[in-house]
């Protein structure tokens, strides 16, 4: 696993870490368990899979102070990291199983489409 920090303009004391899941398993429709494993393994040591097992849900989009509202930074800040592992887990899937994913907008959705859908077949 590769990883990469860049700055965070909303926060400065956080960056962000760009996870890139190299040494992977690729996710097929026969190997779904040991992927996991894997994923998850990788994800905890790195403390991110709270992204994908839903105990850090999305921060409210926006805020209001003095009575109006504004883009929330610390929405923006968890969008943009959830955006980086969904791209990095991604980067994991067989081509033939990206399609199952389409629909999904958050890591979370993606793992727990993954898990619905490929679980009982592995």
């Amino acid at each position: 696993m590769l990883t990469h920090t860049i700055p965070n303009d909303l926060d400065p004391h956080t960056p962000f870490i760009i996870v890139t899941l190299s040494n992977v398993i690729k996710l097929t429709s026969q190997n779904y368990l040991s992927w996991k494993l894997q994923i998850k393994a990788t994800l905890e040591g790195y403390s991110l899979f709270h992204y994908l097992d839903g105990s850090f849900p999305a921060p409210p989009s926006t805020i209001v102070t003095d009575i109006v509202p504004t883009s929330n930074p610390a929405y923006l800040t968890w969008a943009r990291r959830d955006r980086f592992l969904f791209g990095a887990i991604i980067g994991t899937l067989d081509q033939n199983i990206v399609p199952l994913i389409f629909l999904t907008t958050t890591t979370q959705q993606l793992w727990g489409t993954l898990a619905q859908t490929l679980a009982s077949s592995s």
